[in-house]
């Protein structure tokens, strides 16, 4: 499906929509720096007088002219709604309050207007990644990053020693969320902090020497793409098993079509990359 056929679609619906008042696009598909990759998502976020009323009575099928092979939502301090479609596109949406849009739109810069029926943003310049640029750290927080990360490889080499490799992997886990931002901040540095790395550190590979890189590579326990591969897909069939077992003893329906079609789906990217 075509990046202007969401477009319009989209605003196709939330013109219908008298409670929705502007329509933002985000993300790296709005960044004109970001490598252009097709399996990117797709960030909409959408303001309303009343997220509530918009979020109980959303149905994907009334706005994409397709059935999504997944579609799930959750609310931490915002409405955010997702789905997957059968050609791998992937949709956010975030329903936020008029205040919530103003606020997200003083602070990120990567924010395309699209439709805004109260003309509030007609000014705003044109969406930069400089919000997202990584940032000199304060010394308090490189201070805690050396703290946090000596301490969590402590815990994972005292778990090895005990052969408790589960407890072990879960430190690590940890300790890899410091080593992150510590080679973040580094990489960032030589650019005098001037750099947007990504979500997850997805850029680093063009800013850090190639030694660096296969440290960072290597800190990971499964680093070579088979084991990746094979680890996804152990986590798969875990999780089914798992999930059917806790539904069975609670009484929970299972989403037993969107695990089928999900795992084709994965199992159809691997193929294609062998």
């Amino acid at each position: 499906m075509a990046a202007k056929d969401f477009t319009r679609q989209i605003l196709h619906w939330a013109q219908q929509q008298e409670l929705i008042r502007q329509v933002v696009m985000t993300g790296d598909r709005v960044n004109k720096a970001a490598v252009k990759k097709p399996l990117q998502t797709y960030s909409w976020i959408v303001s309303a007088q009343d997220p509530r009323q918009i979020k109980e009575t959303f149905l994907w099928e009334q706005v994409i002219d397709e059935r999504p092979v997944h579609q799930a939502s959750w609310q931490e301090n915002h409405n955010q709604i997702y789905a997957l479609f059968s050609d791998r596109s992937r949709i956010s949406l975030t329903i936020l309050s008029l205040e919530g849009l103003e606020e997200l739109l003083r602070r990120d810069t990567l924010c395309e207007v699209l439709l805004d029926k109260d003309a509030r943003y007609g000014a705003r310049p044109k969406p930069t990644d400089l919000s997202h640029r990584t940032r000199k750290p304060e010394e308090r927080e490189y201070r805690l990053w050396c703290d946090r990360f000596f301490y969590e490889v402590v815990d994972a080499a005292m778990s090895l020693e005990q052969d408790e490799m589960i407890p072990a992997q879960f430190a690590l886990a940890r300790a890899r969320r410091w080593l992150l931002r510590m080679t973040e901040a580094g990489a960032a540095s030589t650019a005098d902090f001037s750099i947007n790395l990504g979500v997850d550190g997805k850029n680093l590979k063009a800013y850090l020497d190639a030694s660096c890189y296969e440290h960072f590579l290597n800190a990971f326990a499964f680093s070579k793409m088979d084991s990746i591969w094979n680890s996804l897909f152990q986590s798969c069939v875990l999780f089914r098993k798992m999930g059917l077992l806790v539904g069975e003893k609670c009484g929970y329906e299972y989403p037993k079509r969107a695990d089928v079609e999900i795992l084709q789906m994965l199992r159809q990217i691997w193929e294609e990359r062998h």
